[in-house]
């Protein structure tokens, strides 16, 4: 159990919020008395859910709620030297309840580690399915009204980096560089769906690395500084190498026991000349020396006999031309000679050992005018005759807009005295000073990471609207995945951005660069971003390619953009009858008409497709690489569009079995109806396995088929919900998931989540519902939604962090009265 008041690992299972702002009056009838005035407010507006309350008797605090806490918590966490520093045994007392609706917080991890198992312990008496259950039937709907009474919260947002997305559309509107290098950076942590996440975005030591190579990469690009007697080298032993020669690894050098080749990728900053250079040595066998190809970029530039032997080293080279980008350089061993019979054991085997791969240059002098981005970064400096004022008339320029926000006088002064005490180096010069100091800018944290300043950071009561620059930060990598621009900045500067955030809002959402939103974003929640790597089965989908792989990409960014554009209603994210296709996807969908690679709005010919669910992005990444899986899709729809995820399977659930006890082949509906007589899987299995066979029709690509493809049998897409609902294919299903706010209500929350960049807390539920609930009047329109999300609380102010139980001291109740009259206050709270 954490410390009293210890937020809950950022990667725990979310809470189904839904369920838990739906309690009752009737479920908090049983509180003592003066709790019940206060928190009738909590369900004024849902007396009708009084007649849909179960007549069992209902779950309180006296029966429930504290012989739970006595039986199963005080022990650990009573009074004597508690568990974790939290003692439970005043809440299990009479009169605890009042206390837990006092600390709600800490009870709403305590419910967690309770719903998911982890407390109590393996090595503590555990409660019975029936006895939990009711424990968090109460726990729920006393923390679901404590919630609704405490002040707004709108969370603290962890110190973060940026991700490889951000990094590189930060340097592209920095500094003009479109920098490809991400792509060796490392991937980004995950957490509640997205790659945003403060609280999992780690900085290991290897992307320690990659930033530096690419601050030097990206200043000289910027500049255009090559500094003719110091080329960049780029230096690889052969242990670290690729291969595709059979051999082991001798001291530091890389061992060809056969032909092959010794390899790795470099990023060449530009097209131009370099030097490739080899060392390398043999064990020489047969009549003739080893022989070694010098390659680049799949071209052999240079072939050499290697005349050293163990103790000697030969060195060879090639001048070679090479394109901008990354590029693959080695060498190859190419004559291997084997003779085992041989009488003589040194004449029985040549072998070829690599001790390192040298790539050197540009070497070759740079033609051209300067680049644009080099005249933006000295533009501030320019008619500027003192040396250290221009240098810091630059660098005040470059730090305001790199770090986000103006930059203190310390911070400038540190860079402009690292700028002349490199330009005062013997041989160096002003271009050079300056190289240093943007690398430096690029590596410092304040541009790495997105900081949101507090001035009590260690007080969770203190709610305070984020500072301009923050917010001008938040908005911008939100919706641009980016830096803001300069208008953000103007208005942060001029202290107005609070007060015409929703307008600035409109702006960038119409602005080309949103399209970061929907890609980001998009890709992320419907999880089609993993079509880069999913493999169907060549042979049982002989058509799926790469390209086809990007085309289905495509119609799916295409179509959610126009959504937005459009002013569309997010329903038809579900619901929509049309798409976009290129030719090629055209033919996969069977639709005529459509040829080339040119994009087009069609309307689909009949009810079969509709919005998401209709597109091949989503239908295969929801599919195993032989098949279609009714539980993977049905989980998919669970999680991704209605926002009830199922828990994992329990301890000892075994897999489905393909044959029964006679072994009789059974079908894939068979196995599933024998898996859901197992109560422990029927509680899962019956919400799941009629959404996933509703969509059955659809194989393992996203193709429409009356048969199945292996067995010849009808697919039968028919299913019954658990409320009695019958589910005849993809039409019944996209009805059913409209038949309620459902889905409206997970696509704010997943918004939120991903433009906070954390996960969700209690006190989210009733913003999403006030989002929801302001975009009803024009149709719940996917540009409303995400307009109030960037408008909302959580997004325009933050907290201290949580370090011990909210107090309800006069203090406490101060500061937020303080925050509830900021006069920069919307509507929404």
């Amino acid at each position: 159990m954490p410390a009293r008041g210890q937020v809950a690992p950022s990667e725990r299972k979310r809470r189904d919020l839904r369920a838990d702002r739906g309690v009752t009056l009737a479920r908090v009838r049983h509180l003592p008395l003066l709790l019940i005035v206060a928190l009738s407010a909590c369900n004024a507006q849902e007396p009708e859910r009084e007649a849909a309350t179960p007549d069992v008797p209902l779950a309180t605090f006296a029966d429930d709620g504290a012989p739970f806490l006595k039986r199963h918590c005080t022990g650990c966490h009573g009074t004597q030297d508690p568990e974790s520093g939290l003692s439970l045994s005043t809440y299990a007392d009479p009169g605890g309840e009042a206390a837990i609706v006092r600390d709600f917080r800490t009870f709403d991890e305590v419910a967690e580690f309770v719903r998911d198992g982890t407390m109590p312990p393996e090595t503590e008496a555990r409660p019975n399915a029936a006895e939990k259950a009711r424990f968090l039937e109460w726990l729920s709907a006393t923390l679901a009204c404590a919630d609704r009474l405490a002040p707004p919260d709108p969370g603290r947002v962890t110190m973060r980096r940026l991700n490889r997305t951000e990094y590189r559309n930060t340097v592209r509107d920095l500094l003009g560089v479109d920098y490809a290098g991400v792509a060796d950076f490392p991937a980004d942590d995950v957490g509640y769906g997205f790659d945003n996440i403060g609280d999992v975005l780690t900085m290991p030591p290897l992307l320690i690395e990659r930033y530096l190579t690419a601050a030097e990469e990206i200043a000289e690009i910027a500049l255009r500084y090559e500094d003719p007697d110091n080329p960049p080298t780029h230096f690889f032993s052969g242990a670290q190498m690729q291969t595709t020669a059979r051999g082991g690894v001798i001291g530091s050098g890389r061992a060809c026991a056969t032909n092959g080749e010794v390899w790795t990728t470099v990023r060449v900053p530009r097209a131009g000349q370099y030097i490739l250079r080899v060392v390398a040595w043999a064990q020489q066998a047969g009549p003739d020396l080893a022989r070694l190809q010098l390659r680049a970029e799949g071209r052999v530039v240079g072939v050499h006999e290697i005349n050293a032997t163990q103790g000697e080293l030969d060195t060879v080279e090639a001048r070679v031309a090479l394109t901008a980008g990354a590029v693959r350089i080695g060498a190859a061993f190419v004559n291997d000679y084997y003779a085992p019979k041989s009488p003589d054991p040194k004449q029985r085997d040549r072998n070829l050992i690599i001790e390192s791969v040298t790539l050197i240059g540009p070497i070759d002098a740079r033609t051209g005018p300067p680049p644009e981005t080099r005249r933006r970064l000295l533009a501030a400096g320019e008619g500027i005759e003192d040396a250290n004022a221009r240098r810091i008339a630059i660098l005040r320029a470059l730090c305001d807009r790199a770090f986000r926000r103006p930059a203190t006088d310390a911070e400038v002064d540190r860079l402009a005295e690292l700028w002349k005490a490199e330009e005062g180096a013997e041989g160096s010069s002003f271009e050079r000073g300056m190289l240093v100091s943007l690398q430096a800018v690029l590596m410092s944290p304040h541009f790495l990471f997105r900081v949101e300043a507090h001035p009590h950071p260690e007080d969770p009561a203190w709610v305070r609207d984020l500072d301009e620059f923050a917010l001008a930060s938040r908005l911008s990598y939100f919706l641009w995945s980016s830096m803001p621009d300069e208008r953000l900045f103007m208005l942060a500067r001029s202290g107005r951005l609070h007060a015409e955030l929703r307008a600035e809002a409109e702006r960038m959402l119409g602005d080309p660069r949103s399209c970061a939103l929907i890609r980001d974003f998009g890709s992320q929640w419907l999880e089609t971003r993993r079509l880069a790597t999913v493999q169907p089965d060549p042979e049982r989908f002989p058509t799926w390619s790469a390209d086809l792989a990007q085309s289905m990409q495509r119609e799916t960014e295409l179509f959610l953009a126009a959504v937005v554009r459009e002013e569309r209603s997010a329903l038809e994210i579900v619901s929509a009858s049309w798409t976009f296709v290129d030719g090629r996807l055209a033919a996969h969908y069977g639709i005529s008409g459509v040829t080339g690679d040119d994009f087009v709005r069609t309307t689909y010919p009949d009810g079969r497709r509709g919005g998401v669910l209709g597109h091949a992005s989503v239908l295969t990444v929801s599919s195993y690489p032989t098949r279609t899986s009714p539980v993977k899709r049905g989980k998919w729809l669970l999680t991704q569009i209605v926002g009830a995820p199922t828990p994992p399977p329990p301890p000892g659930v075994g897999e489905l079995q393909e044959n029964g006890k006679d072994g009789a082949n059974l079908t894939m509906r068979e196995q599933l109806a024998r898996h859901r007589k197992d109560p422990t899987c029927a509680v899962c299995h019956v919400r799941m396995d009629p959404l996933g066979f509703a969509l059955e029709n659809f194989d393992a690509v996203g193709r429409w088929r009356d048969r199945d493809g292996e067995t010849g049998e009808i697919i039968d897409p028919s299913g019954s919900l658990p409320d009695g609902r019958a589910l005849s294919g993809p039409e019944d299903l996209r009805e059913a998931l409209l038949a309620d706010d459902a889905f409206i209500d997970n696509l704010t929350h997943q918004l939120l989540t991903y433009a906070l960049g954390r996960g969700p807390l209690p006190s989210d539920a009733d913003v999403v519902s006030t989002i929801v609930e302001h975009a009803r009047p024009r149709g719940h329109r996917l540009s409303d939604l995400v307009l109030g999300v960037a408008t909302s609380v959580p997004f325009r102010r933050h907290r201290g962090e949580r370090t011990e139980v909210v107090s309800t001291s006069v203090d406490a109740e101060t500061h937020a009265v303080e925050s509830a009259e900021d006069p920069a206050e919307g509507s929404q709270e």
